[in-house]
Order: structure tokens, then C-alpha cells, then sequence
């Protein structure tokens, strides 16, 4: 496969966008995302995003996020 350096500018800018997703639950959310990029798609809006969200494995998952 080959990278095109068009594309790995975009990689490398959407790669950036990581640590603040991140930095946003340190700081006490739950969920953070950002947008990517929208595009039409057969007359319908699309849009590509990074999500982070915090997941409690535990044995009452209801109970941390009541």
C-alpha cells in the first residue's frame, strides 16, 4: 500500500487530534469526539470522527455513571 503524502498530511493532523480527546476525560468527561470531515455522500451528510468515551468493565457499570 502506499502513502501518498496528501494522505499522510491528513493522517498526521487527525493522529494530533488524540492527546485532546484524551486530555478532555482527564479532565472529568465522559465523552469526547471531533470531526474529521463531512462529505456528501449520494445526496446524504457524512461525517468521519475520532470518539473516546469512558467504558466501566465493572460489575455495576450503572452505578459509577448514575
Amino acid at each position: 500500500m502506499t502513502i501518498y503524502p496528501k494522505q499522510w498530511q491528513w493522517l498526521t493532523e487527525a493522529a494530533s487530534r488524540i492527546p485532546a480527546l484524551f486530555e478532555a476525560l482527564e479532565q472529568g468527561g465522559s465523552r469526547a469526539d471531533t470531526a474529521l470531515g463531512v462529505r456528501t455522500i449520494r445526496g446524504k451528510e457524512v461525517r468521519l470522527s475520532l470518539v473516546v468515551e469512558v467504558v466501566d468493565p465493572g460489575g455495576n457499570p450503572l452505578r459509577s455513571h448514575a
